[in-house]
């Protein structure tokens, strides 16, 4: 069962570059969340996934940045189940086409 946590991050999906920024996460466990998240909405449609982390969490880091770089395009379907999982967290999503 999972839980439904509040976020506030910023994120951005870019489809041409297939890839997709998280910044503003605030501790590791946070980050690890969504990872696991990502995997379960992408993983199953084949994507490999490779994870790049810049960034510090804690009270004196500006958050953690996760980029997510896909072998593949995103589908309309995988760009909307992002949207919708990262508003249902209170954060705000853009998407480039």
């Amino acid at each position: 069962m999972g839980v439904v946590v509040s976020m506030g991050l910023l994120v951005q999906i870019f489809r041409d570059r297939r890839e997709i920024m998280i910044s503003g996460i605030p501790t590791q466990w946070v980050a690890e969340r969504i990872i696991r998240d990502i995997n379960d909405i992408l993983q199953k449609r084949g994507s490999d996934l490779v994870y790049f982390f810049e960034g510090s969490p804690g009270v004196y880091g500006g958050g953690l940045v996760i980029r997510v770089v896909l072998n593949t395009s995103l589908g309309e379907n995988e760009v909307n189940a992002l949207v919708k999982y990262f508003e249902l967290r209170n954060s705000h999503v853009s998407v480039y086409y």
